[in-house]
């Protein structure tokens, strides 16, 4: 089913009428509404930027995800490739991932049980990331049992 829904993603709202896909952009936008709503970005000359307030969100020691009664199996996995020239912006991405409570899969690849989307967004904007970073929602990671006891999961 996956594969026809990448392939033909319309074909879904015909198999199973009512049913709602989202996409990855109308995910992203999503979040984006949200975070202007909230006053934590705003467009500035064309352009989106961060709000005073979100920058005090970020810098806020109470970064902690809500956490949900209960799970829904999907892991968020944030990937970064940021180039050496960057170093410093790297580094503090990795400290505030660490902060959140991601968890290092690898040095540039951390994993989080929860929706955390919109923190992303805002921590790319920070620290002017874009296209560095990536934010995906997984169903499966391999051997992820030791996930699952670091953030206490069944």
């Amino acid at each position: 089913m996956t594969s026809i829904a990448l392939a033909a993603p319309n074909v879904l709202s015909i198999l199973y009428p009512g049913a709602q896909v989202v996409r990855g952009e109308e995910r992203v936008h999503n979040a984006v509404s949200r975070l202007l709503k909230q006053g934590l970005i705003e467009f500035r000359n064309g352009r989106l930027g961060m709000t005073e307030k979100g920058s005090r969100y970020l810098e806020a020691s109470a970064l902690q995800i809500s956490r949900p009664k209960k799970w829904d199996r999907k892991w968020r996995v944030v990937i970064f490739d940021i180039p050496e020239t960057s170093r410093g912006k790297r580094i503090a991405l990795r400290k505030k991932l660490e902060q959140i409570g991601f968890y290092r899969l690898q040095n540039s690849v951390w994993v989080f049980p929860f929706d955390c989307e919109g923190l992303i967004i805002l921590l790319k904007k920070e620290y002017h990331l874009g296209k560095d970073v990536l934010y995906m929602i997984v169903d499966t990671i391999e051997m992820d049992s030791r996930l699952k006891a670091h953030f206490s999961l069944t």
